[in-house]
């Protein structure tokens, strides 16, 4: 412990950790959407450990390359105690320099959302342990490239490589940047890729010039032997269930229910489903929708006071829509949206001439054009009015068409919206007939 000690207090790249340490928080608290439900958190904490990879290898190789630096190195190959005795307190000395900033974003993260007592504090384990073993894996690549190479280019060079894993990492669904309450990452086995990481630590320990046992291309193939079981090994995510009856619900005319990890949005989707309530009773809306991931007990049945309307119920018998919302990083806009085409659809059931989405093509048919300025008026109506705090790729012609909607929903008074909205879901049905 002396020795690791020693190592801790004189190691080069001491005085850096205090800005990697800021560097991780910066990029924690660049936004704080997620504080308050723990998927959310546990994302935002291991998400600044894929960014800074890169510059975590890169101090690893120039702690790894010191000896190299102070021309040591001739020396300690010739020490008579075992070569694994003197580069292992270095190399765990500058593993827990580097973890230390991963583990302070994660203690900051989870106590300001642990501060609301939110339920499912046992997902944050997983992503945690995720990005640890990043963490770990970068410290290896750079060390690995430090010892060996001893120079500057070996910093250059471990940072490369780092990114250059870290981006097969994301391409590969290791970059889990939504902590989505459907999902859960398991611990368990994020536990098993932890420990080939720590194997990889240990392959290092074995590869560095000072173990005269391997040639350097040995070596070389044994770490990348290693290193792709980690990459391989993926992230075990896990999808989980909950049914309507389990759920955190919000009573009304519309009934909404959301994951219990998500009872911080309980006060938007209360004032959405206020919204929905007052609507005209020319608006046919569920009696009950729920949040991506939660199964429904039954799908009701359409309700018999749309019967009126020429398209309430497709020819050719199709189910009403599910009604099921998003709310994606506490966005009211991404609810809104969602409960806005199933009230739709569920008003006017599509018909064969009546598709039952919105347009994603170059130009807006006439016959489309009741429908999407109705929809878009729906949904910034159900917002609370304002602009949408989101982007899509619909054509300028449609842009239009919802920038009239939203007008409406903006400018104008309820009752005058109410009698606009009633009046255009007869065009809507109109054409649908």
């Amino acid at each position: 412990m002396t020795i690791l000690w020693l190592h801790l207090r004189t190691s080069s790249i001491r005085w850096v950790i205090p800005l990697l340490v800021i560097a991780y928080l910066a990029m924690l608290l660049d936004t704080t959407a997620w504080i308050g439900s723990w998927p959310e958190t546990a994302a935002a904490a291991q998400v600044p450990a894929f960014w800074l990879a890169p510059w975590v290898a890169a101090l690893a190789a120039w702690s790894g390359a010191a000896p190299w630096r102070h021309g040591v190195s001739e020396r300690l190959m010739a020490t008579p105690r075992c070569a694994i005795a003197v580069e292992a307190p270095r190399l765990v000395a500058t593993s827990l320099l580097l973890v230390l900033p991963f583990l302070t974003a994660q203690i900051v993260a989870a106590a300001l959302t642990a501060r609301s007592f939110p339920p499912g504090p046992g997902l944050f384990a997983g992503y945690s342990l995720l990005g640890a073993s990043l963490t770990v894996v970068s410290v290896a690549v750079g060390w690995f490239a430090g010892r060996r190479f001893g120079s500057w280019t070996s910093v250059f060079a471990a940072a490369v490589l780092c990114a250059a894993v870290t981006y097969l990492g994301q391409q590969g669904g290791d970059l889990l940047v939504a902590g989505r309450p459907q999902q859960t990452v398991r611990w368990q086995g994020t536990g098993v890729r932890l420990v080939l990481t720590v194997s990889l630590l240990v392959a290092v320990l074995w590869a560095t010039p000072a173990v005269r046992r391997w040639t350097g291309w040995v070596s070389i193939a044994v770490l990348g032997t290693v290193l792709g079981l980690v990459v391989a090994a993926g992230v075990p995510v896990a999808a989980r269930s909950l049914t309507e009856q389990d759920a955190t619900c919000v009573a009304g005319r519309l009934r909404l229910c959301l994951w219990p990890e998500h009872e911080k949005y309980l006060p938007l989707v209360r004032s959405v489903g206020d919204r929905a309530a007052r609507l005209p009773a020319a608006f046919t809306l569920p009696p009950v929708a729920v949040e991506n991931g939660i199964r429904l007990v039954a799908e009701p049945a359409i309700s018999p006071s749309a019967a009126s309307l020429p398209s309430a119920a497709s020819p050719a018998g199709r189910s009403p829509a599910r009604a099921v919302f998003a709310v994606r990083d506490g966005s009211v806009w991404s609810a809104a949206g969602d409960l806005a085409e199933v009230i739709i659809q569920r008003t006017v059931d599509a018909a064969p001439s009546c598709p039952g989405s919105s347009p994603t093509g170059t130009t807006a048919p006439a016959d489309w054009t009741h429908r999407v300025r109705l929809v878009a008026w729906l949904e910034a109506y159900l917002a609370g009015g304002g602009s949408p705090d989101y982007h899509d790729d619909a054509s300028a012609e449609i842009r239009q068409v919802q920038a009239e909607g939203r007008r409406i929903a903006n400018d104008t008074s309820r009752e005058q919206q109410f009698t606009w909205a009633v009046a255009e879901l007869a065009q809507v049905a109109h054409h649908c007939g």
